[in-house]
Formats: structure tokens, C-alpha cells, sequence
């Protein structure tokens, strides 16, 4: 969960400008995303933000549809991970099982 805490922190620096897109992406956490479709997409469009800077200078309505996607990859990971929590889930991947028990 640590890991999914990082994640929500980095996106959220970044669309409160208190971090950039590229330093970010360096200091984005070792998980595999092929587990969790959700982080990978979140990957994705970090890396969109951090190469469309030059763009979002000149376009204000195309800076702002970039930040309201990172802003709903936030909103989508938490409610994700929170009700995961709730449940009882770790985030973890599942354990398998070996035969006989």
C-alpha cells in the first residue's frame, strides 16, 4: 500500500504544481503494472503530461483536460485502494496455492 500512497503523492504534487511531470516519473515506484491496469494508465498519462508541456503553455483548455485526467487517475486509485482497505485486502498479489492445503 505504501507504494499506491507514493503514486497518489507524486500525481498530486504534480497537479498542485509543487512538483514536475519529469521528476516525477523518476521517482515513480517499481510495481507491476501489468497486475493493476489502473497504475499502468496512470504511468501512461503522467508520461503524456510531462512531454506536453510546451503544448499546455499554449492551451489552457488542453492544460486543464490534462490535469482533470490526472485528477480522476487520483480520485480512481484511491477509491480503488480505500475500498480495497476496507475489505481487508492488502493491495498484495494473490498468494497461490500449493497442492494440499
Amino acid at each position: 500500500m505504501a507504494k499506491i500512497k507514493t503514486i497518489i503523492s507524486l500525481l498530486e504534487n504534480v497537479i498542485n504544481n509543487r512538483e514536475d511531470a519529469e521528476s516525477a516519473l523518476n521517482k515513480w515506484p517499481d510495481i507491476d503494472s501489468e497486475e493493476d491496469p489502473l497504475i499502468a494508465a496512470s504511468w501512461h498519462d503522467l508520461s503524456h503530461f510531462a512531454a506536453d508541456w510546451d503544448i499546455r503553455e499554449k492551451d489552457d483548455k488542453y492544460a486543464e483536460l490534462q490535469t482533470e485526467m490526472l485528477q480522476k487517475r487520483v480520485d480512481s486509485i484511491t477509491r480503488k485502494y480505500e475500498q480495497r482497505c476496507a475489505d481487508g485486502k492488502t493491495g498484495r498479489s494473490r498468494a497461490k496455492k500449493t497442492p494440499g492445503t
